[in-house]
């Protein structure tokens, strides 16, 4: 159990909160393949630069055609990069006990284990951090935009993962993340930055950001530029979300981009510099390409060298 202080960029009110028995981690799985949502994202993700090794797992739930894709981003020495995807009926998604199921694969708050192409999984987990979800008081509960996040940012990793014959193991805890995101539709263009490893030996850090243009309660006339910013840095949490509590904005390509973030009232300003060569992003479908090799700074803070998620959903053109 560990003690949280939670600060909104610009407030002085500081909130004390307490990390228990995965409830952060609970959260993320509440209600999973139970909503109504047309959509619904749950994944985990981590690094292990030592062994250059990177992977992304996805449950996917698209309603619309009664689908659960599981889709796995995969990065190693033998491969640059390679997406592997199975699918199933919908009617098939167990969520009975505390343990979701689908084909091969199973997670719950403790664990996950799975097989899908050449990968399989056996991956524990440990919450070391709150739950964050960026809402907007009384607005967010009438759900008027695309998507509704929930993330699990800071969670210890350990386990095993081997992929066609080699074994990579999590000798000592390593930190990822498990979240999930769900609402009526994929909003039309976003950045988004996931970054959790640094070089910031000294205290443990974790930065969330994401910038994204969606439409106001799936009306496609009506759109609204929303975002937010997360920054942990040993005990302390800094949020901003724009427009609530202060500006955020993007500029660059996926290859080379920076993120700004600054409180309405007081507080620091933020500028984020990511950057990964072209070759890194692997293309995940629906226009969305991630990279898990990102390089991430921020000054003050510290460099997160090719272990930072990178990702752009493109506009259509």
């Amino acid at each position: 159990m560990s003690q949280i202080q939670n600060r909104s960029a610009g407030e002085k009110a500081v909130i004390t909160g307490q990390v228990a028995d995965n409830e952060p981690i609970k959260r993320v799985l509440e209600g999973y393949g139970r909503r109504k949502a047309r959509l619904e994202y749950l994944f985990f993700k981590f690094n292990l630069p030592e062994q250059n090794f990177a992977l992304l797992v996805d449950l996917i739930v698209r309603r619309a055609t009664g689908q659960v894709q599981v889709r796995i981003s995969l990065y190693t020495e033998a491969e640059s990069g390679q997406v592997y995807s199975s699918y199933h009926p919908l009617a098939q998604l167990k969520t009975d006990g505390g343990e979701l199921r689908i084909g091969e694969v199973a997670l719950s708050a403790e664990s996950s284990r799975g097989k899908v192409g050449p990968v399989e999984w056996e991956i524990n987990f440990k919450a070391a951090g709150p739950i964050f979800e960026p809402r907007v008081p009384l607005l967010s509960s009438l759900e008027p935009f695309d998507l509704t996040l929930r993330s699990a940012s800071e969670v210890d990793f350990s386990g095993t993962v081997r992929v066609e014959g080699r074994q990579y193991e999590l000798e000592k805890p390593v930190r990822g993340v498990v979240a999930c995101y769900y609402g009526r539709a994929l909003p039309a263009h976003w950045f988004w930055v996931s970054a959790n490893q640094w070089d910031s030996h000294n205290e443990p850090t974790v930065l969330e950001a994401m910038v994204l243009y969606s439409a106001l309660w799936g009306l496609p006339f009506l759109r609204l530029k929303v975002a937010y910013f997360y920054l942990g840095r040993g005990a302390e949490r800094r949020q901003i979300i724009a427009p609530l509590n202060g500006l955020i904005g993007v500029k660059g390509s996926r290859e080379n981009f920076t993120v700004t973030a600054r409180p309405f009232f007081g507080g620091q300003k933020y500028l984020v510099r990511c950057q990964a060569p072209a070759a890194t992003y692997n293309d995940l479908g629906d226009r969305i390409f991630n990279t898990l090799l990102g390089r991430c700074e921020l000054p003050g803070v510290g460099t997160a060298f090719g272990t930072a998620s990178l990702e752009e959903r493109e506009p259509e053109r």
